[in-house]
């Protein structure tokens, strides 16, 4: 995916991170504050994916935002009886689709989707659609156990549930999770004992999380363009440097920008060469 990258059409460190062919399959936790953008970040990486790569699946819970994340600026229609409606693009001119779901009776829980993976991936084919790479679930709370409230703890059989079926179907699974900190420590990056407390049980687990940490100085005053940190972690976080990457976002667009930068450049080849070990 890397010459789609190029004017920041998305997250060159992710690039860096996967390499050319995309992520491997498997469940990556997108974690983050209830004002850190989560799900602004995911559904970037869903246009840019269905745009270049394959179709994929957006599962969104958020009944206040009815139409979902404000930069998916697409019409919907019907595709038959399937899982999710498509949306229609404009500059539609590749075989790779964006499913979007909200709101369905019954909803669009992790088990529905498994339970009807395999006809949708029959549908795509019927219709000559690339196949389903990456699917999308904001949040992960919600899709396991719908109607919970987001303050609820996934237990780690759940994480290890999700990670396995991706493996199993050949999946991306990309889930977002809210990390609770007070009110006053909403932006403000999450310390290592917090983020030991919440997030260390269900890394063995699964692919790793992504963090995305705010540094505001008010809670609710900030410029249009907002520097934070997207930090990943692994099962063996503890033991290295954190790996940190400068992002901004810019909060009309409702897009994040990967610098180019001395700092970026050495964390997205650590990232790479974590990358390659695990893949060795």
């Amino acid at each position: 995916m890397a010459q789609f990258f190029k004017n920041n059409s998305a997250i060159p460190t992710l690039d860096a991170h996967f390499g050319p062919n995309g992520p491997p399959p498997g469940l990556m936790l997108m974690a983050g504050t209830a004002i850190a953008q989560k799900t602004a970040f995911v559904s970037q990486w869903f246009n840019v994916y269905t745009r270049y790569q394959a179709s994929a699946l957006y599962c969104h819970y958020e009944h206040s935002d009815p139409f979902g994340p404000t930069h998916l600026k697409h019409a919907f229609g019907q595709f038959e009886e399937t899982l999710a409606s498509p949306i229609a693009r404009s500059d539609d001119h590749t075989d790779h689709c964006a499913y979007y779901c909200v709101n369905h009776e019954p909803p669009v829980s992790f088990t529905l989707v498994a339970q009807q993976l395999p006809d949708f991936r029959r549908a795509l084919r019927r219709h000559q659609r690339s196949d389903v790479g990456l699917v999308i679930f904001d949040t992960l709370l919600q899709a396991l156990h719908p109607g919970y409230q987001s303050g609820a703890k996934i237990e780690p059989a759940f994480i290890q549930k999700v990670h396995q079926w991706a493996l199993d179907n050949d999946l991306f699974v990309l889930g977002t999770m809210d990390l609770h900190l007070p009110a006053r420590q909403g932006a403000t990056p999450p310390g290592d004992d917090f983020l030991d407390n919440t997030l260390a049980s269900y890394l063995p687990l699964c692919l790793g999380a992504y963090v995305l940490e705010l540094d505001r100085p008010k809670l609710t005053r900030f410029d249009n363009i907002e520097p934070m940190t997207m930090r990943y972690l692994d099962k063996n976080w503890k033991a290295k440097p954190p790996i940190r990457v400068d992002v901004f976002f810019n909060h009309q667009r409702r897009w994040f920008t990967d610098a180019d930068s001395r700092n970026n450049q050495v964390q997205r080849l650590q990232l790479r060469k974590l990358a390659m070990s695990e893949q060795a």
